[in-house]
């Protein structure tokens, strides 16, 4: 994910950069981060109220943002995809979010991203 691509990310999510984790310090290795994008069957602010909580809940989580209208939950942290997946799964349906390459059009966007921090873009 270019610098970019998270400037982008940060903005749709209304937070800042200091959200994200800290920057590599000495031996220490960057903080690696995944955003994780569901399509999820949201109906009511009661099924945002309950997968609000079942994600909140997950380790490793540093932020997430639910969109009604779009019926689409947005995790973002040291998460394993699948298990997110899963979890949602036991509140309301859920799917990783569909992209333009099951289009069989290209993207730069995937379902999960992973990125460091600390790094100069390459």
């Amino acid at each position: 994910m270019g610098s970019r691509q998270v400037e982008e990310m940060q903005s749709l999510l209304g937070i800042s950069s200091s959200s994200f984790g800290q920057l590599a310090v000495g031996n220490r290795k960057p903080t690696m981060m995944k955003v994780v994008v569901l399509k999820v069957d949201l109906h009511c602010q009661g099924c945002v109220r309950r997968v609000r909580k079942a994600v909140s809940k997950l380790e490793g989580v540093d932020s997430y943002h639910l969109d009604l209208d779009k019926e689409k939950v947005t995790v973002i942290g040291k998460v394993n995809p699948k298990v997110v997946l899963q979890r949602v799964s036991k509140i309301r349906a859920a799917e990783f979010w569909p992209t333009n390459q099951k289009l069989g059009q290209s993207s730069d966007e995937d379902i999960v991203q992973p990125f460091a921090f600390g790094l100069a873009p390459v």
